[in-house]
């Protein structure tokens, strides 16, 4: 099992919170990668896990974002954020994003 931590093309291993996460899990013997998430539906395998921490841009392209986390989901590869809250998410409502719920 690999667990890939989701980044950039332009900050693959730069992000210091990404480096933490990635040393962390290596530290406990646990095969650890910073990829991209156009690497990681190439890559990732069943069984395999993603760390999907806020994906750079992903609002920019959110159609092509939520078609690749549906692929790593038909995949059997392991969101640590639930499927379905990404989904809930991207699709809530915008006042509910600024904190005034319908």
């Amino acid at each position: 099992m690999t667990i890939y931590i989701a980044s950039t093309e332009k900050n693959k291993g730069l992000i210091q919170e990404d480096v933490l996460i990635q040393k962390a899990f290596l530290s406990k013997g646990l095969v650890s990668r910073i990829e991209t998430l156009e690497n990681i539906l190439l890559e990732a395998i069943s069984g395999d896990s993603v760390f999907l921490k806020s994906i750079w841009g992903y609002h920019i392209n959110y159609k092509k974002f939520l078609e690749h986390i549906s692929l790593l989901k038909e995949k059997e590869v392991l969101l640590i954020n639930d499927y379905k809250y990404v989904h809930w998410n991207m699709s809530r409502p915008y006042d509910n994003v600024i904190g005034r719920a319908k």
